[in-house]
This record gives structure tokens, C-alpha cells and sequence, in this order.
């Protein structure tokens, strides 16, 4: 539970800084995407998951800060893949662009501790456990 609650203060904390870092990263691609570009659908998009994000963090109701940093990486990764950096333009300063890759860090770290705890808690029901060499039967 404190390990849950300390990733959930974090990423309420990063998403603010990670909404800032996902429009720098985004910036320099909004003059290179032409009409019926995919890149301008996957721009269009992560707008719009942005704008989502924004919306649901300043309502005022309850939100998962964890869900909104995937939302976040998520969208910003798939519009920045098949870029390169000499066809987007310039590269945002990383203070700011490094902010998205942290989000995506912390989001793999608590994903991957969650799925440890499952398997931890269900390895019992999943398989009996082996029994020691002393208690098998003897093969002949």
C-alpha cells in the first residue's frame, strides 16, 4: 500500500510538469505534418488525449495521476515515433522533454510492480508448491 500511495503522490506531481513536456515535444512537429499525413493524425490525436488530460485534472474530481501519465507518454510516443529529429525541427530542451520519458518510467516501474505483487500473491494458487526430494516416492 505505501509503495501504491508513494507512485500515486509522484505521478500527481509529474503530471503538470509532463502536459508542459509533451507540448514541447510535440511543438516542433505541428509545421512538418501535411493534410492526410499520418503524422497529422497521430498530432491530432495526442492533442486531443492532451486536452483530455487537462480537462479531467482541472474538473476537480477524483483522478488516477498514474492513468494520466500513460494517457500522456502513450499519445506523445506514437506521434513522435516515426519522426526523426532532423524532420522535426529542433529538439526541445530536455529539462522539459526529458519530463515525458520520466513519466514513462514511472509508469513502467509501477506496472511492473503491480504485476509483481499479483504473481506474488497468487503463486500459491496457481501451482502447488514442490514437495522436497526426502517426501517424493521413488521412481523405479
Amino acid at each position: 500500500m505505501e509503495r501504491t500511495a508513494a507512485e500515486l503522490r509522484e505521478a500527481a506531481g509529474l503530471v503538470p510538469a509532463a502536459l508542459t513536456g509533451a507540448e514541447a515535444r510535440l511543438a516542433p512537429l505541428r509545421g512538418t505534418a501535411g493534410p492526410g499525413d499520418e503524422a497529422l493524425t497521430h498530432l491530432l490525436h495526442a492533442d486531443a488525449v492532451l486536452s483530455s488530460v487537462r480537462r479531467e485534472l482541472t474538473s476537480g474530481r477524483p483522478y488516477d495521476p498514474l492513468g494520466m501519465l500513460r494517457r500522456i507518454t502513450a499519445a506523445v510516443s506514437q506521434a513522435t515515433s516515426d519522426r526523426t529529429d532532423a524532420a522535426a525541427g529542433p529538439v526541445p530542451a530536455p529539462e522539459r522533454a526529458g519530463v515525458t520519458a520520466a513519466a514513462g518510467r514511472l509508469t513502467a516501474r509501477s506496472a511492473t510492480a503491480a504485476a509483481d505483487d499479483f504473481v506474488a500473491t497468487h503463486r500459491g494458487r496457481s501451482a502447488p508448491p514442490l514437495a522436497p526430494a526426502s517426501w517424493r516416492p521413488a521412481v523405479c
